[in-house]
């Protein structure tokens, strides 16, 4: 886990993780299954490691749900009799490994990995969307995913990518509207200032990129005195820096 790409909630629930202790292995599976339920997604037992002199486990890994992957083999099977399952594996990284001190007779977190890799099928970002639409809040929305698909294993995504999804959708939203604002604003000038120019580009998806307006006063301005002045720049909540200068 990186420093550079976490926020700070999430690096303080990262060491109170890693600090835990418990008084058994069934405890610790308590506890992160638990976890798993409240951020959205399913928990099962992985590896387990044993004692050389007896048969008590030493160590135990929890893993997501949908760790794992089907085999090749049954990817491409020819004369198949019956429709194949749905995919529901995806080598999702989420790892949790406990183990057993014995001096001090407690179980640690020996290592964590919160990560996933969950995909968000189309269909489910525009049911996400239509939810949202109906007034619906995040946490209700996967509530309703769950009780849809028949449980967080089944969703294919957890709480985290359904918060970012919505964050990014949102942030689309404003930005498109922002930009649409702009243009219709620059038209305007343009037919009140005869000498008003503006240029602008757009990527492949119809999003803006860049833009340049300059009205009759600073042409004239530029005409006489061959100046350019760059004052300073700014970078808003969408991202897109903006040149503020004198001609």
């Amino acid at each position: 886990m990186s420093a550079h790409t976490q926020t700070l909630e999430e690096l303080a629930e990262y060491e109170s993780i890693v600090e835990r202790t418990f008084c058994s292995e069934e405890d610790g599976y308590e506890f992160f299954n638990a976890f798993a339920r409240n951020k959205g997604f399913s928990l099962r037992r992985g590896k387990v490691r044993h004692a050389a002199n007896n048969d008590e486990i030493t160590c135990r890994q929890y893993v997501c749900a949908k760790e794992g992957a089907r085999q090749p083999k049954f990817l491409n099977m020819k004369n198949m009799k019956r429709r194949p399952r749905p995919i529901t594996r995806f080598r999702c990284p989420f790892e949790v490994v406990i183990k057993h001190n014995p001096d001090m007779n407690v179980w640690y977190v020996h290592k964590y990995v919160d990560k996933h890799n969950h995909k968000m099928s189309d269909r489910q970002k525009k049911e996400i969307l239509a939810y949202q639409t109906a007034g619906l809040r995040k946490y209700q929305i996967m509530d309703v995913l769950e009780q849809q698909y028949g449980g967080p294993h089944n969703v294919g995504h957890v709480t985290k990518d359904l918060y970012n999804f919505s964050y990014l959708s949102k942030k689309a939203k404003i930005a498109d509207g922002d930009a649409n604002a702009v243009l219709q604003f620059l038209k305007q000038k343009q037919l009140e200032d005869p000498d008003f120019f503006f240029e602008y580009q757009t990527s492949s998806e119809g999003r803006l990129l860049n833009m340049f307006w300059c009205d009759g006063q600073s042409r004239l301005g530029y005409q006489a005195f061959g100046d350019l002045v760059i004052l300073t720049v700014h970078t808003e909540q969408i991202g897109i820096g903006c040149h503020l200068f004198h001609l």
